[in-house]
């Protein structure tokens, strides 16, 4: 019985009865058909929903269709409003046609459900043809076993209400004097463990009625043997070695139930079972991590599903319960009620989360096992002296039932959280609050949520007809992420508005999942055209202002929206989120689903600021410099303040003298801006008009400072993207120029940015060089404010030396990253005006600091190509092996070339997007090839692969020369020097060559 109404589209129309939310369309098609004439297609964000009714009653239903990705990024097949349940679905992966399958049951009156095909990409295609929805009958995976009833029942259920019965031959109390072989095998079957720890059957032992699992600081020869098996730069196992107990044969549903006290280390303590496409994480307890304190307190699950036993293709749903008692302190109980129905976590036998069964079916091996996770932090050898490396487990017992399970979830959700947002139009400006904020009512306490973190922030909103607002401040002394696409893993603000709330999942058309971070990059999901932000940050965090415009939706006053808020915290050294915090949502969810938000009330209430009189001084102004081509221009003033407790000057320049001047100068005018006042923040303001006359003329700006100087091609601005996005900012398109606003910012770091810059040098051994400086340009329209943080060619920058200092001294200049990461910029010597300054050629605004560095490798000959070894090495450029060689004459592989090519030209790493097949983004080149290809310097072969591992030769390698030539904007004139005998390229080869783009086409001087 198929109940879809045309489900093979074979009549050419869309079925008679369908509805679709968000801005996609869909179509019937005949290119991308798997059977017959006609498939459907979908193209943009949003999704298509098939109504199914007369259904059987207490039934369970199947819907089976063929899907593939065209050009999406992701989607959902899916079934939702059935038996007043949670959506079931499955994620669409592949761009080949597969069968795709959800389960779903009927109630006892509610016989009705909906289909749905979602597609999350805003301009990708997903396909789907032969929608069937069948009759199914779920049938628990056979397991032949001897169960019992021993009146031993799982804590949760001590009246034995499902009727369980216990397992002989899964359960153990382990009450012999060894590991029962017939039950567990003494190691993991198929891996050898997390790197750097390895499993060892000698850390495992069995006595006092308890099986112990340790973790020790030792090297073993398995550790040897393992390494030589492994990819030349895969982690090597070395320093720990670990325990895994496994299961000797798979199991299925059941109840699954382990009574343990974690090891107190920063080292996991965990339970879990896994198949060949599923896995299911009880607990995994790092005791005592390096990097979160709260760690022993937590109990984190997990669910992986990797689609077809593709494990690089994991789909995981985690989740923490914190609980108050220290886990490594005594013995806890951590029970898993797993069912054709609900995967349910129970701590102490008490429910902490269920989660419903939509594909863990399959059968599984059982694990208790310890694994370093290096985002946690590793344990140092003091702190694993013995007997803080035990993971000690009482029994492990599974029991089975026939009874039946409900369709109805267990777990009672809180009481929905109430807030009001008073009526009012805050001006955006982070770092100047608006009056209205004054009066604007928090929307209650922020706590933790996920996670660990000792961050503390307070929300605020206010509403009018055009914008939901919202002020965030955040205290968080260690700011970091650099994470460009998904900024949530970012210190950051999320915000999650349902404008009918609908409480729907998966999100429909009115739903809006925003986030910002902390440096003002953006990410989410159906982020509405014309919202707003402003960003600042202060010496303990940061404040971020956001306005989310109402869209379709309309804002009557006394509704209620649904609205929910998180605040993320990432933390070094991993750089990315540890925890966060957040108002409603219970079961960290709300990122797929809006049945998570709370209610935000629009009040009819106004905020109102009575206005407060008060007289200021007036700014003291001092004279600029001003010059074009080198002719002297009067006017213009400086106003000397205090930002932050650092001192400042604000520069505006004479725009009517600078146009006046620019009407009789050709292209390529240079206007010199000279301040030297010695401040620690020195700013130049220019309006839109005069930037876009400077444009039209091709002018240089040389803004001059005691501190640093930039010399910025006013046109780079003009065709940036975000000047672009301002102008787009009036639908009527009359913008005045007047009020768009350009800042150049040259500035000192503060005290905290210092010692962040200090951290990061420190880390990577090397030695900075007078201060720190940091790069940046904002612009600014009505409330938006937006920072240019890259250009399209390279932008020249001076930072003078210490007087005195010999410029051998300096190795380059490097960049260090918001998440502390360091990368090399292009960088020369100069003297100018009888003092030496380090010229840096760079396509992104960033904070810069010089720095030495002294590299030795033990195997390169005296030799021309010596001295350039060691040249690129002191950038950081080129990198000797772990055992202080070169191996100058060794064939460099295409991954080693496009690594060098990219540290050389100082691009910033961008996210790891997968451009080829064999290029994992978990691997040491993966976000340079991605780099690479994103600026157009590689190209992969026709299979779609890239072969890293694949020695260079010398024509792929004057390849991608030729391309980075064209990044510089000038014209190869000249081949590199090359031993026309060889085919593939050296490692001291290489080295030449990048020497020589360096010199003869980025900085245009012999490094």
């Amino acid at each position: 019985m198929n109940a879809f109404e045309n489900g093979s589209f074979e009549s050419g129309q869309l079925p008679a009865r369908y509805s679709k939310w968000g801005s996609g369309s869909a179509a019937v098609m005949t290119e991308h058909a798997y059977t017959g004439n006609y498939g459907l297609e979908y193209s943009g964000q949003g999704a298509i929903e098939f109504p199914v009714s007369g259904l059987q009653s207490n039934t369970e239903y199947k819907v089976a269709v063929y899907a593939k990705l065209g050009t999406s990024s992701g989607a959902t097949l899916g079934v939702k409003e059935h038996n007043g349940t949670e959506d079931s679905y499955s994620p669409i992966l592949g761009t080949a046609y597969s069968l795709y399958e959800v389960s779903f049951q009927t109630g006892a009156v509610e016989t009705s459900a909906k289909v749905y095909l979602y597609n999350e990409s805003g301009s990708g295609t997903v396909y789907a043809d032969d929608f069937e929805l069948l009759v199914e009958v779920l049938l628990p995976p056979v397991i032949s076993e001897n169960v019992i009833d021993n009146s031993i029942y799982p804590l949760s259920d001590s009246d034995n209400v499902r009727s369980w019965k216990y397992s002989l031959d899964y359960s153990d109390e382990f009450g012999g004097a060894a590991l029962d072989r017939n039950k567990w095998n003494d190691h993991h079957t198929y891996w050898l463990g997390r790197q750097p720890s390895i499993f060892s059957p000698r850390n495992i032992r069995q006595e006092n009625g308890q099986l112990i699992l340790t973790a020790k600081y030792e090297t073993i020869p398995e550790m040897a043997e393992a390494n030589a098996k492994l990819g030349p730069n895969s982690p090597q196992y070395e320093k720990y070695t670990t325990a895994a107990v496994q299961s000797t044969t798979k199991t299925g549903y059941g109840y699954y139930e382990i009574k343990a006290k974690a090891a107190p280390v920063s080292i996991t303590s965990s339970f879990w079972l896994q198949g060949s496409e599923t896995e299911i994480d009880v607990y995994e307890t790092v005791g005592r991590s390096t990097v979160n304190p709260d760690s022993g307190y937590e109990m984190p699950m997990n669910t992986h599903y990797y689609a077809g036993g593709d494990w690089s293709k994991d789909i995981a749903n985690p989740g923490v319960y914190h609980s108050k008692d220290d886990l490594t302190a005594d013995f806890h109980v951590y029970g898993l009620d797993w069912n054709a129905k609900w995967i349910r976590f129970y701590y102490d036998g008490v429910l902490v989360r269920e989660i419903r069964n939509d594909v863990f079916h399959e059968n599984q091996f059982i694990f208790m096992d310890m694994e370093t996770f290096t985002w946690a932090g590793l344990p140092s050898e003091a702190s694993m002296a013995s007997p803080n490396g035990d993971y000690v487990i009482e029994y492990m017992r599974v029991w089975r039932s026939n009874a039946p399970v409900s369709d109805d979830p267990e777990m009672e959700l809180p009481p929905v959280k109430e807030a009001e947002a008073l009526r009012g139009t805050p001006a955006l400006n982070a770092s100047s609050p608006d009056p209205l904020w004054s009066q604007a009512k928090e929307i209650g306490s922020l706590r933790v949520k996920g996670g660990s973190t000792i961050n503390t922030a307070i929300a605020k909103t206010l509403w009018d007809d055009r914008f939901l607002y919202i002020r965030t401040e955040v205290k968080d002394a260690d700011l970091t992420g650099a994470e460009l696409n998904e900024t949530y893993r970012n210190d950051s603000v999320e915000v999650y508005v349902d404008g009918g709330n609908e409480k729907s999942k998966p999100y429909d058309g009115n739903d809006t999942k925003w986030n910002v971070d902390y440096m003002g990059r953006s990410s989410g999901i159906n982020v509405p055209e014309g919202v707003q932000q402003s960003v600042h940050r202060i010496n303990d965090g940061y404040v971020v202002e956001m306005a989310v415009p109402w869209g379709a939706i309309g804002a009557p006053e006394g509704s209620s929206i649904g609205f929910d808020i998180q605040v993320n915290d990432a933390r070094q050294p991993s750089g990315v989120r540890q925890g966060y915090l957040g108002w409603n949502d219970p079961f960290d969810q709300v990122w797929q689903n809006m049945g998570m938000t709370g209610n935000l009330k629009l009040s009819s209430a106004r905020a109102n600021v009575p206005p407060v009189y008060t007289e200021s001084p007036a700014p003291v102004q001092y004279v600029v410099k001003l010059s074009m081509n080198g002719q002297l221009i009067p006017g213009g003033a400086i106003v000397k303040s205090l930002i932050e407790g650092q001192t400042s000057a604000t520069v505006y320049p004479n725009r009517e003298g600078l146009l006046k001047s620019l009407a009789s100068v050709d292209e390529g005018a240079i206007v010199s801006i000279e301040v030297n006042e010695g401040a620690d923040i020195v700013i130049g303001q220019f309006d839109g008009s005069l930037l876009a006359a400077l444009a039209d003329k091709q002018a240089i700006l040389g803004f001059q400072t005691d501190i640093a100087s930039y010399k910025l091609p006013v046109q780079q601005v003009i065709t940036s993207a975000n000047w672009k996005s301002v102008l787009e900012q009036s639908s009527r398109g009359d913008i005045d120029l007047d009020e768009v606003q350009l800042q150049l910012r040259i500035a000192k770091p503060a005290e905290d940015e210092q010692k962040r810059i200090k951290m990061a040098t420190d880390a990577q051994a090397l030695r900075p060089v007078g201060e720190p400086i940091s790069f940046d340009i904002q612009l600014s329209y009505g409330n938006q404010v937006i920072e240019l943080m890259s250009f399209d060619s390279y932008v020249e920058r001076t930072i003078p030396l210490p007087k005195g200092m010999d410029p051998a001294q300096v190795a380059t200049a490097v960049v260090v990253e918001p998440n502390g990461s360091i990368r090399h910029v292009p960088t020369s010597m100069v003297s100018l005006d009888g003092r030496w300054h380090a010229s840096i050629k760079s396509l992104t605004n960033s904070m810069y600091t010089l720095i030495e560095y002294d590299v030795r490798l033990r195997d390169i000959k005296p030799s021309k190509a010596e001295e350039i070894i060691e040249r690129l090495a002191a950038r950081t450029i080129v990198r000797g092996l772990p055992d202080g060689t070169f191996r100058p004459e060794r064939l460099v592989t295409r991954a080693e070339f496009t690594a060098m090519l990219v540290r050389a030209l100082g691009l910033r790493l961008e996210p790891t997007q997968r451009s080829f097949k064999d290029v994992n983004s978990s691997s040491w080149y993966g976000a340079y090839v991605s780099t690479a290809h994103g600026h157009q310097l590689i190209r992969g072969y026709g299979d779609h692969t890239f072969r890293p591992m694949q020695v260079l030769t010398i024509q792929e390698g004057l390849e991608m020369l030729g391309n980075a030539i064209k990044l510089t904007g000038l014209a190869a004139l000249e081949a590199p020097p090359q031993d026309e005998t060889l085919v593939y390229l050296t490692r001291e080869e290489s080295a030449v060559w990048i020497h020589w783009l360096l010199s003869k086409y980025v900085l245009e001087v012999d490094i």
